[in-house]
């Protein structure tokens, strides 16, 4: 008889887990064709769908996603993430081995957020066919190549098999995901724009705190599209419905949100767009 432990069914086999992060939707059938791909592979792995709602094309929005989620998944998850906006060019697919992590994606630095934060151990260019559908499509690696190779990792397949090992350098990254100082104000970006409207900017609680350490300021403000806000919330509702507040949410990031509202379409606030904190 197998003994369970209560907090985390210790003596249960545990079955890989692959998760799926792609900008195809709900509407067609990509998504269903990668996971037959996976089941035909690696018909005992867990497949888990972080989203397939990211903006198409948004390599900043899936990675902003990523990073946020990976790390509450089981050590030994295998993401598989495609957002590929360059599918079919020079751009190559690769896999990163980080200490408790792997990811299967393009080359084009939407793991890289996630990948940094746990630790790079090797990576590797994907060529070996063997682990691929054949003929490869232009179009669709998804289901051509990274759904196969994560499949194969599940069953057991050494990353060395699948390619030749690149230096981490090889790796496209995109710009930190943090704030800039500028004199004594903080300036941070919008990277992010989630379902409900709210704009997601790069800057850490942590930043803020040093920040506000360093400066020292007795007030402070911070402006966006005109907007200024003189104080943090710690909830949506600690501002009427419908008025627009500062918070920083789960991530641990500083969101422009508008309690019962879209902060996106009401405060006309874009991806890219600047967020000053300043003294007053």
């Amino acid at each position: 008889m197998v003994k369970h432990d209560a907090e985390t069914c210790e003596g249960v086999e545990k079955r890989p887990v692959i998760a799926l992060l792609t900008d195809f939707g709900y509407h067609d059938g990509y998504v269903g064709t990668m996971k037959g791909v996976i089941a035909s592979i690696a018909p005992h792995a867990l497949v888990i769908d972080i989203t397939h709602g990211v903006r198409p094309q948004s390599i900043t929005g899936a990675s902003l996603i990523l990073w946020g989620s990976y790390r509450y998944f089981p050590h030994g998850t295998i993401f598989c993430v495609v957002v590929d906006p360059t599918v079919g060019t020079e751009r190559y697919p690769i896999v990163v081995r980080t200490r408790r992590y792997t990811f299967v994606g393009p080359n084009n630095g939407v793991m890289s957020w996630a990948f940094d934060d746990d630790g790079v151990e090797v990576a590797i260019k994907i060529t070996n066919r063997r682990f691929m559908m054949q003929p490869v499509s232009q179009t669709f690696h998804g289901r051509d190549v990274f759904a196969p190779v994560a499949g194969h990792i599940a069953c057991g397949v050494e990353l060395h098999e699948l390619g030749d090992e690149i230096p981490e350098h090889e790796l496209k990254r995109l710009p930190r995901l943090s704030a800039k100082r500028v004199g004594d104000k903080l300036v941070a970006e919008v990277v992010h724009i989630d379902w409900f409207g709210n704009a997601i900017t790069s800057l850490h609680l942590l930043e803020f705190e040093q920040w506000l350490a360093d400066v020292a300021p007795k007030a402070w403000k911070a402006k966006v599209k005109g907007v200024e806000f003189e104080r943090l919330s710690k909830a949506y509702g600690d501002v009427p419905a419908g008025e627009p507040l500062i918070i920083f949410n789960s991530y641990g990031l500083l969101e422009i949100a508008v309690n019962c509202g879209n902060a996106s379409g009401e405060l006309g606030i874009k991806i890219g767009d600047e967020v000053v904190i300043e003294p007053m």
